[in-house]
């Protein structure tokens, strides 16, 4: 479980997961479902000889996201530790890959209807699974840097010292 970035932020595999024509992220679409996409980012629906590669980039997306949880949940006690760039680029990935999954959802979902292999059926139903729980730790990692925004290094220099000294002797901030 190696992290890229210092917090892990970064994205694994751009470019190699290319599920959207015209993208280069796993799934670069970050608009919501009934509404008309340009031509270039039309979903590029692929054949069930794929599922090796969706799945891969399902659970990479997911160990991923659990890693950024897991290191904005070590932050709680002390936001001051992350910056307003951080907190952006978690809230902004995480944000585009949630509103993502639908395309996730029905790729799965048309490989269901087209009678997969007993196998094919397995890994499916795995990557069902994998789904929800990727949607659980991007909801609950927006969540949490929502709520640690507002401790960040830069909400901290930009308050004046008689503000921060008050907090500190009423024991909301820790040194």
């Amino acid at each position: 479980m190696g992290h890229s970035g210092r917090w892990g932020f970064e994205k694994k595999a751009p470019g190699k997961f290319g599920m959207l024509v015209g993208t280069q992220t796993a799934v670069g679409i970050s608009v919501p479902k009934g509404i008309l996409m340009p031509d270039h980012r039309v979903p590029q629906w692929h054949p069930i000889s794929a599922l090796p590669m969706i799945a891969k980039a399902l659970d990479g997306m997911l160990e991923s996201a659990e890693e950024v949880l897991q290191s904005l949940e070590q932050a709680r006690p002390r936001p001051h530790v992350l910056d307003d760039y951080t907190i952006g680029r978690v809230r902004e990935a995480h944000g585009t890959q949630l509103n993502d999954l639908w395309w996730y959802t029905e790729q799965l979902g048309r490989w269901q209807r087209a009678s997969p292999t007993p196998a094919q059926q397995q890994e499916l139903e795995r990557l069902t699974h994998q789904l929800t729980a990727l949607r659980r730790v991007l909801t609950a990692s927006l969540a949490l840097a929502e709520e640690l925004q507002a401790g960040t290094i830069e909400k901290v220099l930009a308050k004046d010292d008689v503000e921060l000294a008050l907090k500190f002797l009423r024991g909301k901030r820790k040194p």
